[in-house]
């Protein structure tokens, strides 16, 4: 898979391919098949790094060339290939969370600030009862953002966040953390948190 992202991966992407990819034709979190530089591939108008993306799944045999033809292609664009760390910063400074890493089998939609997603008044669905009680009752933790002024040292993802009581021997565990990374570009440790 290839991840294409920036404000010039539409003109790129589009004199390879014969997929159209104007707005319309191709809204953000869709997919179509076609052929990119003559490869089957199909294509996934998503991403993670805050920017226009185009995600190109296609057989791995045709891997190399396909690569060998978008840096070719994109030479004139000044394009730049960018590793999964990278784009792990990326999503963070976007607010964009990854299921699995950031949540778990305890957390639930509507606690993550993904109620847009849940669509409660549904006749039946897996998990409707419990997510009813949640929406009733209201979460007990959230998903947040934050961040750490200045290059200092980085949080561990999975550190339990604590804080000081006064009436217990022990600090009180009121959460953890899901994601944490430095930001070169903001200069402050950013991350999620429960």
């Amino acid at each position: 898979a290839f991840n294409l992202a920036g404000p010039q991966s539409r003109a790129l992407l589009q004199e390879l391919t014969d997929v159209e990819l104007g707005n319309d034709d191709f809204p953000y979190m869709h997919a179509r098949s076609g052929t990119v530089a003559g490869v089957p591939c199909r294509l996934l108008r998503i991403g993670f790094t805050g920017e226009l993306s185009y995600e190109l799944h296609c057989p791995s045999s045709y891997g190399r060339h396909l690569w060998e033809r978008l840096l070719a292609a994109g030479e004139r664009f000044e394009i730049m290939p960018f590793g999964v760390e990278a784009q792990r910063v990326l999503r963070l400074e976007k607010g964009h969370l990854i299921i699995g890493q950031d949540t778990d089998a305890l957390s639930n939609p509507i606690a993550a600030d993904l109620g847009w997603a849940v669509k409660l008044e549904k006749d039946d669905f897996l998990g409707q009862r419990s997510l009813l009680r949640v929406a009733e009752e209201g979460v007990r933790q959230r998903l947040v953002g934050f961040k750490v002024s200045g290059a200092g040292k980085t949080p561990e993802e999975g550190l339990q966040i604590v804080q000081p009581s006064s009436n217990r021997k022990w600090p009180e565990i009121i959460g953890w953390v899901s994601s944490c990374r430095f930001s070169p570009t903001l200069n402050e440790v950013i991350g999620l948190c429960w």
